[in-house]
């Protein structure tokens, strides 16, 4: 992949491992190496991936997993003068709580593992040693059920929301006001 992005296969899960240190930017480098890393799991059909890094693409993910610890977990964008693109704000609110949304989203708030898990942010927090052995077993069971049927589904609970946010896409990238 790239020195940021680390892809390895044990037993039927993939593993994703993202790090380019404490900034965690995603520039159009970065979607083409996740995008490989993606495409390579999608041809290799493990049951289920484990991606490691980053909040918004933990938002991504059906379970989420924290290390217990002195770590946070934000969308930083509005505390950092950005806004949130729409397409991270769909990512999100499939894993934030209605009622979370706005401090997560606008307030930019930073939530303890703790704090994420009384949130409903995180599926569950463990210690650091067992974090990525948690994450795989869980993905194990989800790589169990039936793949058709639950792509399917994900695919339906998803699709007005991203198509929602495709057409909003090309304007943002423009820098252009998107209608609502």
């Amino acid at each position: 992949m790239t020195d940021t992005i680390a892809y390895a296969v044990e037993g039927n899960v993939a593993r994703i491992t993202l790090d380019d240190g404490k900034l965690n930017t995603m520039s159009p480098g970065f979607f083409a190496a996740l995008g490989a890393a993606l495409d390579r799991a999608e041809r290799e059909k493990p049951g289920a991936v484990v991606i490691a890094g980053r909040a918004i693409l933990a938002f991504a993910c059906d379970l989420r997993y924290a290390a217990d610890g002195p770590f946070r977990l934000q969308l930083n964008e509005v505390a950092i003068g950005m806004a949130l693109p729409t397409w991270a704000m769909v990512i999100a609110e499939t894993a934030v709580p209605p009622r979370w949304q706005t401090e997560a989203f606008l307030h930019a708030r930073a939530y303890s593992p703790a704090d994420a898990l009384a949130r409903s942010l995180v599926t569950g927090v463990v210690p650091p040693d067992r974090l990525l052995d948690e994450a795989a077993s869980a993905a194990a069971r989800l790589g169990a059920l039936h793949q058709a049927a639950y792509a399917t589904s994900k695919t339906r609970l998803r699709a007005m929301a991203v198509e929602w946010a495709l057409a909003r896409l090309e304007p943002e990238m423009a820098g252009r006001p998107s209608r609502a």
